[in-house]
């Protein structure tokens, strides 16, 4: 079992809603994501201060994190170390109003990591579509940097 999401069922489907922690300062954009998030099949857990979520995955649980980049407690890229020291495989989707020329080199060098633009409604969608996928490689098993949405 990763996260809640078990390996596969008899027809090699997860037999459970993947769970996503996500993060970020700003309480309308949390509502949003948490929401689409939901709409889109998953289970949210959501917080605003990023200093929980190394305890949270440490838990386990979880399947995939989002994270905001930009937060008054710790950036994105701080946060990501963190979860890549408790679980180096989790996957980590960057939900973030930053361009990806301004994100650091080691987030795109990290592998299970994925990259999606807070860009309007197509914004959004694009988060689900990553979290979806790279809910589906960490099941599968490959290493794979995740292209942006």
């Amino acid at each position: 079992m990763v996260g809640g999401v078990s390996q596969g069922d008899a027809e090699g489907g997860p037999t459970a809603r993947p769970t996503v922690l996500h993060v970020d300062d700003d309480p309308v954009v949390r509502d949003l994501t948490v929401e689409l998030l939901q709409q889109a099949g998953f289970v949210v857990a959501s917080v605003s201060n990023p200093d929980s979520v190394p305890a949270r995955v440490d838990a386990g649980g979880v399947d995939a994190v989002v994270s905001d980049y930009e937060m008054p407690e710790m950036d994105g890229d701080a946060l990501f170390e963190q979860v890549r020291q408790i679980a180096p495989t989790l996957p980590f989707v960057m939900f973030t109003g930053r361009d990806r020329d301004a994100m650091p080199t080691a987030f795109e060098s990290a592998g299970r990591t994925w990259f999606v633009r807070k860009r309007g409604q197509r914004g959004f969608e694009r988060l689900a579509d990553a979290v979806g996928e790279a809910v589906e490689v960490s099941v599968a098993g490959p290493t794979v940097a995740g292209a942006e949405r």
